[in-house]
Protein backbone atom coordinates (compact mmCIF):
# COMPACT_ATOMS: atom_id res chain seq x y z
CA UNK A 1 0.00 0.00 0.00
CA UNK A 2 1.30 3.47 -0.86
CA UNK A 3 2.13 5.61 2.20
CA UNK A 4 -0.32 8.35 1.26
CA UNK A 5 -3.13 5.75 1.08
CA UNK A 6 -2.22 4.39 4.51
CA UNK A 7 -2.26 7.88 6.04
CA UNK A 8 -5.62 8.58 4.42
CA UNK A 9 -7.12 5.37 5.79
CA UNK A 10 -5.81 6.02 9.29
CA UNK A 11 -7.02 9.61 9.28
CA UNK A 12 -10.43 8.58 7.91
CA UNK A 13 -10.77 5.84 10.51
CA UNK A 14 -10.02 8.28 13.30
CA UNK A 15 -12.50 10.83 11.98
CA UNK A 16 -15.20 8.16 11.77
CA UNK A 17 -14.42 6.70 15.18
CA UNK A 18 -13.34 3.35 13.73
CA UNK A 19 -10.09 3.02 15.64
CA UNK A 20 -11.30 0.04 17.72
CA UNK A 21 -9.48 1.19 20.81
CA UNK A 22 -6.21 1.95 19.00
CA UNK A 23 -4.59 5.31 19.60
CA UNK A 24 -4.76 7.13 16.26
CA UNK A 25 -2.92 10.22 17.51
CA UNK A 26 0.48 9.04 16.20
CA UNK A 27 -0.98 8.67 12.69
CA UNK A 28 -2.78 12.01 12.94
CA UNK A 29 0.46 13.68 14.00
CA UNK A 30 2.32 12.00 11.14
CA UNK A 31 -0.17 13.57 8.72
CA UNK A 32 0.54 16.97 10.28
CA UNK A 33 4.31 16.53 10.06
CA UNK A 34 4.11 15.34 6.44
CA UNK A 35 2.14 18.48 5.58
CA UNK A 36 4.79 20.60 7.37
CA UNK A 37 7.50 18.79 5.42
CA UNK A 38 5.77 19.35 2.06
CA UNK A 39 4.93 23.00 2.83
CA UNK A 40 8.55 23.61 3.90
CA UNK A 41 9.82 22.41 0.54
CA UNK A 42 7.38 24.72 -1.26
CA UNK A 43 8.41 27.55 1.08
CA UNK A 44 12.02 26.97 0.02
CA UNK A 45 11.18 26.85 -3.68
CA UNK A 46 9.28 30.14 -3.45
CA UNK A 47 11.51 32.07 -1.04
CA UNK A 48 14.95 30.49 -1.45
CA UNK A 49 15.31 29.74 2.26
CA UNK A 50 13.80 27.32 4.72
CA UNK A 51 11.27 28.42 7.34
CA UNK A 52 12.97 29.31 10.60
CA UNK A 53 9.93 28.81 12.80
CA UNK A 54 6.44 27.38 12.92
CA UNK A 55 5.07 30.91 12.55
CA UNK A 56 7.02 31.33 9.26
CA UNK A 57 5.38 28.22 7.87
CA UNK A 58 1.92 29.10 9.19
CA UNK A 59 2.11 32.55 7.58
CA UNK A 60 3.31 31.06 4.30
CA UNK A 61 0.41 28.61 4.16
CA UNK A 62 -2.16 31.21 5.26
CA UNK A 63 -0.95 34.01 2.97
CA UNK A 64 -0.17 32.11 -0.19
CA UNK A 65 -2.29 29.94 -2.38
CA UNK A 66 -0.43 26.81 -1.24
CA UNK A 67 -1.53 23.95 -3.45
CA UNK A 68 -1.82 20.32 -2.41
CA UNK A 69 1.32 18.36 -3.31
CA UNK A 70 0.61 15.18 -5.30
CA UNK A 71 2.01 12.99 -2.54
CA UNK A 72 -0.81 14.01 -0.19
CA UNK A 73 -4.39 12.88 -0.56
CA UNK A 74 -7.01 15.66 -0.49
CA UNK A 75 -8.12 14.55 2.98
CA UNK A 76 -4.55 14.46 4.37
CA UNK A 77 -3.88 17.90 2.86
CA UNK A 78 -7.00 19.47 4.39
CA UNK A 79 -6.68 17.76 7.77
CA UNK A 80 -2.93 18.36 8.04
CA UNK A 81 -3.23 21.98 6.95
CA UNK A 82 -5.86 22.65 9.63
CA UNK A 83 -3.54 21.08 12.22
CA UNK A 84 -0.56 23.10 10.90
CA UNK A 85 -2.48 26.36 11.24
CA UNK A 86 -3.43 25.40 14.81
CA UNK A 87 0.25 24.65 15.57
CA UNK A 88 -0.42 21.64 17.76
CA UNK A 89 -0.13 17.89 17.32
CA UNK A 90 -2.83 15.32 18.03
CA UNK A 91 -1.92 15.43 21.75
CA UNK A 92 -2.68 19.18 21.67
CA UNK A 93 0.99 20.08 22.19
CA UNK A 94 3.02 22.51 20.06
CA UNK A 95 5.09 21.09 17.24
CA UNK A 96 8.62 22.40 16.76
CA UNK A 97 11.24 22.93 14.11
CA UNK A 98 14.28 21.17 15.58
CA UNK A 99 17.91 20.67 14.62
CA UNK A 100 18.57 16.94 14.88
CA UNK A 101 21.86 15.45 15.99
CA UNK A 102 23.88 13.13 13.84
CA UNK A 103 25.39 13.30 10.37
CA UNK A 104 24.62 16.63 8.76
CA UNK A 105 22.35 17.78 11.61
CA UNK A 106 19.22 18.20 9.49
CA UNK A 107 16.20 20.29 10.43
CA UNK A 108 12.99 18.40 11.15
CA UNK A 109 9.41 19.11 12.11
CA UNK A 110 8.90 17.30 15.38
CA UNK A 111 6.31 16.30 17.93
CA UNK A 112 7.26 15.22 21.44
CA UNK A 113 4.66 12.45 21.20
CA UNK A 114 2.39 11.14 23.88
CA UNK A 115 4.71 11.78 26.82
CA UNK A 116 5.29 15.42 25.81
CA UNK A 117 9.07 15.14 26.24
CA UNK A 118 11.59 15.34 23.41
CA UNK A 119 14.37 12.77 23.34
CA UNK A 120 12.16 9.76 24.07
CA UNK A 121 11.03 6.83 21.92
CA UNK A 122 7.60 8.22 21.12
CA UNK A 123 8.93 11.37 19.38
CA UNK A 124 7.81 11.86 15.79
CA UNK A 125 10.15 13.65 13.34
CA UNK A 126 9.99 14.47 9.64
CA UNK A 127 13.23 15.82 8.15
CA UNK A 128 13.08 18.79 5.81
CA UNK A 129 15.12 17.61 2.83
CA UNK A 130 18.11 19.74 1.91
CA UNK A 131 18.59 21.33 5.34
CA UNK A 132 21.84 19.65 6.27
CA UNK A 133 24.44 21.74 8.09
CA UNK A 134 28.12 21.04 7.68
CA UNK A 135 30.31 20.75 10.75
CA UNK A 136 32.19 23.91 9.70
CA UNK A 137 28.95 25.98 9.95
CA UNK A 138 28.74 25.80 13.76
Amino acid sequence: MRPECAFFLLAAASMLGCSRGHDVRPAQTDVLLRVCQAASLDFYEERGTHPQSLRDLQEFVAQTDWARPELLTPHSYEYGTRMLLSGVDAWDRPIELRQLSGLGRPLAWASAGEDGEFGTRDDREYVIMGTYVSDSDE
